[in-house]
């Protein structure tokens, strides 16, 4: 009994494994067939499945959807589109987009291909940079862009005459070109007599050879004074050097028709000095000695000079109070000539250039030049404010 159990099991085995071994094989060697969803998606379909895939929305040849004026649809093959054209059918489409601006309604059963050639389902909005580039940004993407410095509308950089620029829209372009606003870099420069042209930062060099630059008098030496108000304020600046900026004036030390800038020295002991500034050819000339920041000019006593002359003569005595004297220097375009030195003392010594001279040359030396001279801070100079630094320069 027990061998005939056994007998049947195996029978069964040989068989079932016969029957799988034939249906895998028939499955293998079965064709398959093309079909078609109404999206335009293609399937390679084995035929024995091909009944499943119709009744799901898969056909035998390509197929789209259409609808008549009464609000019908049907699904039809797309070799019958035209016919039902004709016959008042249209066909369901989606509006898709170019990245070079076009949009179309595409059909349904197109939609595929035109996605692999690029076009996409959300519109594109036109966006502009500086450099006068125009690109379609998918909507998605404009806010990213924007950031990267792509704009909205057509734009253009504008600049102002004190070095400010800004992007505007090229609509925006004639308010602000009435606003004293240019197209292309600009910079404002300057004759002797501080008139002030704006020109195209290219053609600086061109106006300099002419004798125009790029500050004036006034705003050099205004800069000047606004730093030493600042310093003046600023314990940090002066407290361990026991000084600070306190008066100034503006004289005509030389032959031309800009003044010389005075910066009085002064600290809680006493005056300590005087700084002179001259403006030449555009840039702005300062005498520093071993004094550090303050100018040798003055030191002690007092900086006089002898009006439109180009001397400077400086009133001065030891520290002790024991010998006194004049330094005089020459004010040359663009810089400080030391020429002549005069001294004495309580003893009744005497000398000229450091060579010993008698009483009688020496007074006549030193008369020669105190007489005529006119003391930088006579009857009328400015405290260090703002507001006189503005009344002064004009700045």
């Amino acid at each position: 009994m027990q061998m005939k159990k056994q007998i049947i099991i195996t029978i069964i085995l040989i068989l079932t494994t016969l029957f799988s071994s034939v249906s895998v094989g028939a499955l293998a060697n079965e064709g398959t067939t093309l079909m078609y969803d109404v999206n335009g998606n293609v399937a390679y379909v084995p035929n024995s499945q091909t009944l499943t895939h119709n009744a799901n929305g898969w056909y035998y040849v390509p197929v789209t959807k259409m609808y008549s004026s009464k609000g019908e649809e049907s699904i039809i093959p797309i070799s019958a589109v035209e016919t039902y054209k004709n016959l008042g059918w249209s066909e369901e489409t989606k509006t898709m987009y170019s990245l070079d601006g076009y949009s179309a309604n595409v059909p349904l059963s197109q939609i595929k291909s035109h996605l692999e050639l690029g076009w996409i389902l959300e519109p594109v909005i036109p966006m502009y940079d500086i450099n006068g580039n125009m690109a379609y940004v998918p909507d998605s993407q404009t806010q990213a862009h924007n950031k990267l410095g792509w704009y909205y509308a057509p734009v253009m950089k504008m600049y102002s005459p004190d070095g400010r620029s800004t992007v505007i829209a090229q609509s925006d372009f004639y308010t602000y070109k009435g606003w004293g606003w240019y197209e292309y870099p600009v910079t404002t420069v300057y004759d002797s007599s501080c008139m002030g042209k704006v020109i195209a930062t290219s053609e600086l060099a061109t106006w300099q050879r002419k004798g125009w630059y790029q500050t004036n008098w006034r705003k050099a030496y205004a800069d000047i004074l606004y730093n030493y108000c600042n310093m003046k304020h600023d314990e940090r600046k002066w407290k361990d050097n026991d000084w600070y900026y306190s008066d100034f004036n503006l004289v005509y030390i030389d032959g031309d028709n800009i003044p010389e800038l005075l910066v009085r020295v002064s600290s809680d002991y006493g005056s300590r000095g005087v700084e002179i500034y001259t403006y030449k050819n555009g840039q702005v000339y300062t005498d520093y000695t071993e004094y550090g920041d303050i100018s040798r000019f003055g030191i002690g006593w007092e900086v006089s000079y002898i009006p439109k002359s180009g001397l400077i003569v400086s009133k001065e005595r030891s520290g002790s109070g024991r010998s006194w004297g004049i330094e005089v220097y020459k004010l040359l375009p663009g810089e400080f000539s030391h020429i002549l030195s005069a001294w004495t003392s309580v003893y009744s010594d005497y000398d000229v250039n450091g060579v010993p001279v008698n009483e009688y040359t020496f007074s006549n030396t030193y008369e020669k030049y105190t007489s005529r001279a006119v003391d930088g801070f006579g009857s009328y100079y400015y405290s260090l404010t703002p507001s006189n630094i503005k009344a002064a320069t004009w700045y």
